[in-house]
């Protein structure tokens, strides 16, 4: 599954959320069980944090997106869907963690946590 390169689209987060910028904090400074953890947490609520600019019905399509490629194993493609959705927020993890973060978000995915 290829997800899009386009900006703009609907369903982005403009902002990144206080909780996950104390969490990408705390796991900048050693504290906490790293990013993979951000992941898994992370990926386990977006199901219930639908953007103000989409409806039910899109996100849930857009996380079908999501679940495709963690299905296929496409990490960049999930890292894509990550990007794409909260732009801000991703900007938050280093990319020497990037790996870390996805191997959360795909694990949060093995337990079926990444719902609506």
């Amino acid at each position: 599954m290829q997800v899009s390169n386009r900006q703009n689209i609907n369903g982005a987060h403009g902002g990144v959320p206080k909780y996950f910028r104390a969490w990408c904090f705390t796991a900048q400074h050693g504290g906490g069980s790293g990013y993979a953890d951000i992941g898994y947490s992370f990926s386990s609520s977006i199901g219930n944090e639908v953007p103000d600019d989409i409806g039910l019905d899109d996100w849930v399509e857009e996380l079908d997106k999501l679940l495709e490629c963690l299905k296929a194993s496409d990490e960049d493609g999930t890292w894509k869907w990550f990007k794409l959705h909260y732009p801000a927020a991703m900007k938050l993890i280093p990319s020497r963690r990037r790996e870390q973060f996805l191997l959360g978000v795909e694990k949060a995915w093995d337990a079926g946590k990444i719902a609506v």
